[in-house]
């Protein structure tokens, strides 16, 4: 289970929480994500409403870490605790710079989670990805951007 992929805490919600990029956090680390990667600039970032963290089939009904194959929802009343809470992030760059900059995205040491992503070519060498970002948390609280 996505809560049973932290050693040794497999009930532990909170846990979890922390592990994670935190609400607040999330704008700074994809703007800051984007600074250290030469190549890519940020073209826009929305905010999502929070809603509770739901198990169920699909990646939107079940976020997964960057860059897993897959994970189950956690059993019993964890997901009720949880509330997600997303961005949508649209970033232009090469090739290159965009495997660079999802390769950093992936190896975060506290990750985001991931709903969908949608890869543009129409303009070569530009290349538009957008993808829907998100965290898990205990709160419900979200500032808008």
């Amino acid at each position: 289970t996505l809560l049973g992929a932290l050693p040794g805490r497999e009930n532990d919600v909170e846990t979890l929480s922390r592990t994670l990029v935190g609400p607040a956090e999330m704008q700074a680390v994809v703007e800051a994500l984007v600074r250290r990667t030469p190549g890519v600039r940020l073209l826009a970032l929305r905010s999502l409403p929070v809603e509770p963290w739901q198990p169920g089939p699909g990646p939107e009904a079940t976020p997964l870490p960057v860059g897993s194959a897959s994970a189950p929802p956690p059993s019993g009343g964890a997901a009720s605790a949880l509330f997600r809470h997303g961005l949508d992030v649209e970033v232009e760059g090469g090739w290159e710079a965009l495997q660079r900059w999802l390769g950093t995205l992936e190896r975060s040491e506290r990750p985001l989670l991931w709903g969908q992503a949608e890869l543009k070519a129409e303009q070569y060498p530009r290349i538009v990805l957008k993808m829907r970002l998100h965290t898990l948390s205990l709160e419900a609280t979200w500032m808008r951007l």
